[in-house]
């Protein structure tokens, strides 16, 4: 292969592919490049991490991730590798999917501690790239999220899903995806 532009090492934790995505998305946007291969990987090398991870109480104690459960006590590390291509569309010989946008933020300084998510954070995230994207968060018909199984992550992430579609919601909406079972905002 012989490839050229930009490559880059993104360490952001549990965001680094969505990191990834987002700069090499925004490289095609702006010319930099005519096609991306984005790659991640997470191995679990050494233990340092999950020690320190264990000391918190944020790994669950029975190996099992129970996202979105009342029972939610952890996270599982675990090892993984993954790719996407991506091309402009008008290049495309193939079209699998199309992106529309994608974003990403920080959550800043917040007293509730460093491995717990904002929802007030995520919230306005999630509003922001719906309305960059012209795209009325009704009309999604999947959701991932990121699910961290944990009692304090989970009802943040909850809330701030919530909170984004109420944001254009003038009812009360039902909705199924991977991860939920049938929440019903209010």
């Amino acid at each position: 292969m012989d490839l050229h532009g930009p490559s880059n090492v993104i360490d952001t934790a549990c965001s680094a592919s969505l990191v990834a995505f987002v700069y090499a998305l925004n490289d095609l946007r702006l010319g930099v490049c005519n096609q991306a291969i984005v790659c991640t990987a997470n191995l679990v090398q050494a233990p340092f991490s999950s020690v320190v991870y264990a000391a918190n109480n944020i790994l669950a104690p029975d190996g099992k991730c129970k996202v979105w459960d009342k029972t939610a006590n952890g996270f599982v590390r675990s090892e993984t590798v993954g790719s996407i291509f991506l091309q402009k569309k008008s290049e495309a010989k193939r079209i699998y999917s199309t992106v529309l946008h994608a974003k990403t933020n920080t959550d800043g300084f917040k007293s509730i501690g460093l491995f717990a998510p904002f929802w007030l954070s995520q919230r306005d995230l999630m509003v922001e790239t719906f309305q960059e994207a012209g795209v009325n968060p009704l009309d999604v018909k999947f959701f991932e999220s990121h699910g961290t199984g944990t009692n304090v992550g989970d009802p943040q992430e909850a809330k701030a899903i919530a909170e984004a579609y109420r944001y254009e919601a003038k009812e009360v909406i039902k909705y199924s995806c991977y991860g939920f079972n049938n929440y019903q905002l209010t």
